[in-house]
């Protein structure tokens, strides 16, 4: 098996957290659901075409293989030695000594000598969520513009990994050991991920030219 990065640090890291997106279970579950219940009707249905059918099943692919790179495989993974941000096309892995800042705009950014890393795993809260935020749960956090940020509530995606985040910065000298900070981009899924768009289209096209 190939040497991973990641693997070695959920494995070796020590003290660790797996972060997701609260309900990303559940909504990922919903999508697989509906992309079966569509694959069913699809074989069901005898009154469509192959080429339909073909179009049909790759549009279905399509969304299933969204849902897992928008939904389910963004994750934060927190240990003693370092930060690992899996995204949809890139695996990013840092040590917490190369962690400068966060900001919680919209999603939570880590500052670091790499660059800002934007966390798919970490979302800011929605309209409906920031309503929901009372004032009492974000005494203490960052004020910008005279204002409490809502993103740092822990009620949000965005705030509650922000925390956990803090935590161990605040723990980095307090550990021997380092590892080596890298981005790891998945081209092959990122140009499969092209391909099978681009099949969608034209499998359509060809289906109900």
């Amino acid at each position: 098996m190939a040497y991973s990065p990641f693997n070695a640090l959920v494995n070796n890291g020590g003290n660790l957290i797996i972060f997701r997106a609260q309900g990303s279970r559940v909504y990922s579950s919903l999508g697989y659901l509906f992309c079966l219940g569509m694959l069913i009707t699809t074989v069901l249905e005898s009154k469509y075409s192959s080429a339909e059918n073909f179009a049909f099943c790759a549009l279905i692919l399509l969304i299933a293989t969204s849902v897992y790179l928008g939904i389910q495989r963004p994750a934060l993974v927190f240990t003693d030695l370092g930060l690992a941000v899996r995204n949809p096309f890139t695996t990013t892995i840092l040590d917490w000594r190369q962690v400068s800042d966060l900001d919680t705009k919209f999603v939570l950014n880590i500052k670091s000598d790499l660059g800002i890393i934007k966390c798919w795993a970490a979302a800011g809260p929605s309209r409906s969520q920031h309503r929901a935020i009372h004032p009492s749960e974000l005494k203490g956090f960052h004020q910008q513009g005279g204002g409490i940020k809502a993103a740092d509530s822990p009620r949000s995606d965005s705030g509650a990994a922000a925390q956990i985040a803090r935590r161990y910065i605040q723990e980095r000298g307090s550990f021997e050991g380092s590892i080596t900070s890298e981005i790891k981009v998945n081209n092959l899924a990122k140009f499969l991920y092209i391909a099978l768009g681009t099949t969608v289209i034209i499998s359509h096209l060809i289906a109900y030219a």
